[in-house]
């Protein structure tokens, strides 16, 4: 599924007893909050501490920047079709795997322009286009197929006048909302794909694509999962 997937929230209680404070490679910040939470810049690397700290609405200092609130967090993750899983991970073509980051981000930016609104309680909201995410980057499925995709936990906190707020999630948390990012992820990774490594790619139905070069029984071989569902589905 080349969806933006599961929107999900992250709750209290499952990010205790971290002390790690070395910069983990794999676990990067952005956002316009960045500089005002304490930290460098955008795509800076960040500890198991900072991210404990970001995500308990602290900065990165572990200043207490808002109040606590149940949902700590929402994972917007994002899936790559797979046949650029393919290429990009089984066939080491490192530059696809740039452009999904490339395309991630500029999703991000879209998403952080419209969805950035602060609660200020009592029913009343604020659009601040500010949001802090960390992205963590990953590579296969349960089932080793290769599934390039990438986690975006955004932040529930937000800035307004100088005071910090948690999100007003009505947009972000929409029905909606997934199918359209999703959407706008894939059209940028096609353009990326086609303009700038010259890669033909070919549209199937509803804005799904796949990329030329990679076969449809090279594709069919490494879906395992959906082979599952469809067997599934049969019985």
């Amino acid at each position: 599924n080349s969806d933006l997937a599961d929107t999900t929230m992250a709750k209290g209680g499952i990010f205790k007893n971290i002390t790690t404070d070395e910069p983990l490679g794999y676990v990067r910040v952005y956002g316009n909050l960045v500089g005002s939470l304490g930290f460098t810049t955008e795509g800076e690397a960040i500890s198991e501490v900072d991210f404990s700290n970001l995500i308990n609405s602290k900065d990165r200092q572990g200043n207490k920047v808002a109040r606590r609130h149940k949902v700590h967090a929402i994972d917007l993750t994002f899936s790559a079709p797979k046949t650029v899983s393919i290429a990009g991970l089984v066939l080491k073509e490192n530059h696809v795997v740039l452009y999904h980051q490339i395309a991630v981000r500029e999703t991000m930016k879209e998403i952080e322009k419209i969805a950035g609104s602060a609660n200020l309680g009592q029913g009343r909201t604020a659009h601040t286009g500010k949001l802090i995410w960390a992205e963590v980057q990953d590579g296969y499925s349960r089932e080793k197929d290769p599934h390039l995709h990438t986690h975006c936990i955004v932040m529930n906190i937000t800035e307004t006048n100088g005071r910090y707020y948690a999100l007003d999630g009505k947009k972000i948390l929409r029905s909606d909302f997934n199918k359209v990012f999703g959407a706008i992820y894939r059209q940028k990774l096609a353009a990326h794909l086609a303009r700038d490594m010259g890669l033909k790619v070919s549209y199937i139905k509803n804005g799904e694509w796949r990329l030329d070069k990679i076969s449809t029984n090279c594709e069919k071989g490494f879906s395992t999962r959906r082979s599952q569902i469809l067997e599934a589905q049969s019985k």
